[in-house]
């Protein structure tokens, strides 16, 4: 091993592997790296990227992600544009984003032109979506497939369990829809008109034939950052907040409505209205109302 790189090693990447995981870094992943014999500049644009990953995320960076992504054959340049990408990965998607969505971008063979494309897209997409959680998923899962802001719109991908939610890009980039059964949007339009704070409803229509023949398509918009993450940056709001939510669930008691996982902190988003905090319960998919 070069003295450069082993130098690289001790100062860089050692110190941010756990006692726990050193073990299985000497034993695979070193041995993964070492093989594409990478340049001094490979080693200083690597560096680089592991700069702006969160330091809990960084021994999984290096253990996992990166020899994922080497397995590409990469040279300094495109390593430096996954540099310059990093830093508009939120920090709560950076681990996924390695080992999922950059692989599968790289598998393109983007050109460095359209890579750099699409970081700068990555960070149009962020701030239009108001750097929530919502967006940092969204920019995670489609990098590679964001469609400029005033191109046609594009239907992107959104991994969920349960139910359909495609975001849109270009021209609508904030818009999204949802498939869900008749049952449910039948109780999601009554909270809707009831007034209960909600995931608003744009127009909504009945899918004829294909997959989800009787469904419901509702186009809606992405509203304000989820609880938690809002929480997080703001533990001063949580008293008002959780007042809220026990508004909400009486109003739905009231309207003889089930929204089916209100339960989770992760179905609610807070917007700022006129300088204050307001709750919203989202995701529908469940509901059903007597």
């Amino acid at each position: 091993m070069p003295r450069e790189v082993a130098e690289v090693i001790e100062k860089d990447i050692l110190p941010h592997i756990p006692e726990k995981h050193k073990k299985d870094f000497f034993q695979f992943s070193l041995p993964a790296i070492l093989k594409h014999k990478l340049s001094p500049e490979h080693w200083k644009a690597i560096v680089q990227i592991a700069s702006h990953i969160p330091e809990e995320d960084k021994w999984y960076f290096f253990i996992s992600g990166l020899p994922a992504t080497l397995w590409h054959k990469l040279t300094p340049e495109h390593l430096q544009i996954i540099a310059q990408i990093t830093p508009h990965v939120p920090k709560q998607h950076s681990q996924r984003f390695f080992e999922y969505s950059l692989p599968g971008v790289l598998k393109r063979k983007l050109t460095i032109e359209q890579l750099n494309q699409q970081a700068e897209l990555a960070k149009h997409y962020v701030t239009k979506l108001g750097g929530t959680f919502y967006a940092g998923k969204v920019v995670t899962e489609n990098f590679g497939k964001l469609a400029p802001p005033n191109q046609t719109v594009n239907r992107l991908t959104f991994d969920k369990t349960d139910s359909v939610l495609i975001p849109l890009g270009g021209r609508l980039t904030g818009h999204l829809i949802r498939i869900v059964t008749k049952k449910a949007f039948e109780a999601w339009q009554k909270a809707h008109d009831a007034g209960i704070p909600v995931e608003p409803i744009t127009r909504s229509y009945e899918i004829k034939n294909g997959d989800y023949k009787g469904m419901v398509r509702v186009y809606t918009k992405a509203i304000g950052e989820v609880l938690p993450e809002y929480l997080k940056q703001n533990p001063h709001h949580e008293d008002e907040l959780e007042k809220q939510r026990q508004g909400i669930l009486t109003q739905l008691k009231n309207h003889g409505i089930e929204h089916g996982h209100a339960h989770h902190d992760h179905n609610f988003t807070v917007t700022m209205e006129k300088g204050k905090p307001q709750l919203h319960l989202i995701d529908w998919d469940r509901a059903e109302s007597k």
